[in-house]
């Protein structure tokens, strides 16, 4: 009889991780006999390879490990494991990260009780990994992709029904060794009947994940970045669905790009990325999209128009540097000295007058006095 689960564990080079991992998934209250691990050992040149294999020995019933030479990203491990599942359900489980004990019973148990085709299980960083978390607010059953905060999270750390995927033929895209999740995911979001989410429960615990995904260059975020436009252009029509995800990448797609300049040392190459994208940025700042983004960002995209990328990067620097607070108001850090500002009097103008107070609204800076 097939498993109920098949869980997918693409490794490479996590000796210090893998043990932990795989052991979150065989201790699953769910049970071994409803649960297969497929763990996929990426070329390891450290003990990775032996210690899937000493779990395997001592669970061969339960798990299975495949020995290939390096690909160079999770892309084509996470592909054979889902070649080779048999569950009703597959999990994608990364190696440095573990599962809650009641992880799978909880996410299946939803996905039976509401013929879900996706399920979020809620996710805690530890290690100091930073993990989405707004769209862990509650239990909801049958999420609306477009009102919701799911689109914020498009890993594929999540429960998939397998023949969702296998109806769409969707694998992960090979040689793309950055964001390569992000087309996965958003596909089955999109395609999904019905998508549910756990929020009660801490499914997820993430370590600080790989080194070459944290360093990945500008021209690598810009191709994921590009991508993943093309993708929403192509599944969605134009209108207010397709610009609420867009949104997302605004958020966090434009800013990942940002930072990644900031530690680029060839001037060139981040002039030509910033010069790709300003044509799309130039398009959405006026369109409906800027409309529903925080003035941080419409002030970030008048930089953009405006061909100023010190000023842009200079802007993330300092919005990072505040632990993520955005710069209001004319701070120095958020626009470039030299730039012209349109002010609008609120009433006449009058002598001896002083500014009593100060404060930034939605549409503007304030200024109040007597």
């Amino acid at each position: 009889m097939p498993p109920l689960v098949s869980v997918i564990v693409p490794a490479y080079n996590s000796e210090t991780t893998i043990g932990a991992c795989i052991s979150s998934a065989l201790e699953q209250t769910i049970g071994l006999a409803d649960v297969e691990v497929i763990a996929v050992d990426d070329g390891s040149t450290d003990g990775t390879g032996a210690s899937l294999d000493a779990f395997a020995a001592r669970h061969p019933d339960a798990m299975r490990v495949v020995h290939q030479e390096n690909t160079g990203g999770p892309s084509v491990p996470r592909n054979v494991g889902l070649d080779l599942a048999q569950g009703k359900y597959v999990f994608f489980l990364d190696a440095d990260d573990r599962l809650g004990p009641e992880a799978l019973e909880r996410m299946v148990g939803m996905a039976e009780e509401h013929s879900s085709d996706v399920v979020l299980g809620k996710m805690v960083g530890v290690d100091g990994r930073g993990v989405a978390t707004t769209m862990f607010t509650r239990n909801t059953p049958r999420a609306d992709l477009f009102r919701s905060r799911i689109y914020w999270t498009l890993s594929p750390l999540k429960l998939f029904r397998r023949d969702f995927l296998e109806s769409l033929a969707l694998r992960f895209p090979v040689g793309q060794h950055y964001g390569e999740d992000q087309p996965f995911t958003a596909r089955a979001y999109l395609n999904a009947r019905v998508i549910s989410v756990l929020a009660d429960y801490d499914c997820y615990y993430a370590g600080k994940g790989a080194l070459s995904v944290n360093s990945a260059s500008v021209a690598t975020r810009l191709t994921s970045l590009d991508g993943m436009l093309t993708l929403l252009r192509a599944e969605l029509p134009a209108g207010r669905r397709r610009d609420t995800l867009l949104k997302r990448h605004m958020e966090l797609g434009l800013q990942s790009l940002w930072r990644a300049m900031r530690s680029e040392p060839d001037r060139d190459v981040r002039r030509a990325a910033f010069d790709k994208v300003r044509p799309a940025v130039a398009e959405w700042s006026r369109g409906p999209v800027a409309k529903a983004m925080g003035p941080y960002y419409r002030r970030q995209w008048l930089l953009v128009r405006a061909g100023e990328l010190d000023a842009v990067v200079e802007q993330v620097r300092h919005f990072d540097k505040r632990g993520g607070v955005a710069p209001w108001g004319f701070d120095p850090a958020a626009l470039p000295a030299g730039l012209r500002l349109r002010l609008r009097a609120a009433g006449p103008a009058a002598s001896a007058r002083r500014v009593w107070s100060a404060g930034w609204r939605r549409v503007g800076e304030k200024l109040r006095g007597a």
